[in-house]
């Protein structure tokens, strides 16, 4: 399942300045060729001219795109939920979107795709030893972690469960040299449903990294909103020119799974990319409404 953009979030990502560079110095090789087959008109300036921008803008969303699914891999998890254009914009679990707060010019234009990315910190991983759930007030022990994580590190945590995973945000505190307690509330996130959540099932604690949406808005900006759960926390654009953004899924016989991507410039220029997926597509954490 990226000018204004944060170099952080490009280095968080996993892609490096020269894949940007490579990726944008692609685009301009085939505006070039295009300058020279139109001619030195006026016309044929302005419609190369607007190549060149359809084409960056596509190199800028294949490597926002690329970086979300990266990250997948890097947490051994498909936590990724794409809604179609045109439908409500709701979760496989029922729960609204965080994005369905947005509202005017910022909100997700009607005919393009959303994606939504939940990108864990394995390396912060512990055992839950021991879980209690009072209603929406969950609280676990969890322990063995190969570096603990520290009281305020992370804004929220997966327990991942027979059962399901279930998102979770509040207090942690350390109780040992190897063990954390983490008081919090379930939340109704991009892949938590609360109420199906057994205690007994519950058997590893993951942080939350980041949690984000990739979307055009309705002044034709490719977007990036992060959020957690429900609270939006950060809405801004990536880049301009951008009509759709339209995802597919591509199964190959062995039963991988590639997102594929079309972009679809302001001015008429299209191109596609293909996306491999780290989990198959019939990961329990995969959701999707198409």
């Amino acid at each position: 399942m990226k000018q204004n953009v944060p170099v952080p979030f490009l280095s968080e990502r996993g892609f490096t300045l020269l894949e940007t560079i490579a990726s944008l110095g692609a685009a301009s090789l085939v505006a070039l060729a295009l300058c020279a087959m139109l001619g030195s008109s006026g016309l044929a300036f302005r419609e190369s001219m607007s190549a060149i921008s359809d084409l960056s803008v596509s190199a800028q969303a294949e490597a926002a795109v690329r970086a979300g699914v990266r990250a997948l891999g890097r947490s051994r998890q498909q936590f990724a939920v794409t809604v179609s254009p045109g439908a409500p914009l709701v979760l496989p679990n029922g729960a609204a979107h965080p994005l369905a707060a947005l509202s005017g010019k910022s909100s997700p234009a009607p005919d393009s795709h959303v994606i939504s990315f939940l990108d864990l910190s394995p390396h912060y991983a512990g055992a839950i030893e021991q879980a209690s759930i009072d209603g929406l007030s969950v609280t676990v022990v969890a322990c063995g972690f190969s570096s603990r994580p520290a009281p305020s590190q992370f804004k929220s945590y997966v327990a991942l469960g027979v059962s399901g995973p279930v998102q979770l945000a509040g207090s942690l505190r350390t109780v040992s040299s190897s063990c954390v307690e983490l008081v919090a509330d379930a939340l109704p996130g991009l892949v938590s449903d609360p109420a199906a959540i057994l205690p007994s099932s519950l058997h590893r604690l993951v942080p939350v990294n980041r949690e984000y949406s990739l979307f055009v808005d309705r002044t034709e900006q490719l977007r990036i909103s992060s959020h957690t759960a429900a609270r939006i926390t950060e809405n801004q654009p990536l880049a301009s020119g951008v009509r759709a953004l339209l995802f597919d899924e591509i199964a190959s016989a062995g039963g991988s799974v590639a997102l594929s991507t079309t972009v679809r410039g302001s001015h008429g220029q299209v191109s596609t990319f293909l996306a491999p997926f780290p989990v198959a597509r019939g990961s329990l954490y995969y959701g999707h409404i198409l």
